[in-house]
């Protein structure tokens, strides 16, 4: 494949990707949703996070013994952030600063 080939096709993904992501908030004001699909909407960022964070724990075979202790553990207290405060990006955070404390303390 040519170098312009591969701009080519970055472009136009970027491009749709951008389009697809500010379709919904272009639509937002157009469109407004009922109670019922508001509150499914709120519910993405968690299912979100459960898509990336289930399979990379199933994938791992190692998961219950030390060398996937700080995936485990991380994955533990993410998901608790997530249950009591209702907050993605703290649940990030917090989830990543345990897996790399457990890893520097391992």
């Amino acid at each position: 494949m040519s170098e312009t080939t591969i701009l080519w096709v970055l472009v136009i993904s970027t491009l749709g990707t951008f389009l697809l992501r500010y379709s919904f908030l272009w639509l937002n004001d157009r469109l407004p949703f009922s109670e019922r699909v508001a509150e499914w909407l709120k519910l993405i960022p968690a299912t979100a996070i459960v898509s990336l964070i289930v399979p990379a724990l199933i994938a791992s075979p190692s998961v219950l013994t030390a060398e996937g202790a700080p995936k485990l553990c991380a994955a533990i207290v993410a998901t608790l952030v997530m249950w009591k405060m209702r907050n993605a990006t703290l649940m990030l955070v917090l989830g990543m600063a345990t897996f790399w404390l457990i890893r520097m303390l391992g």
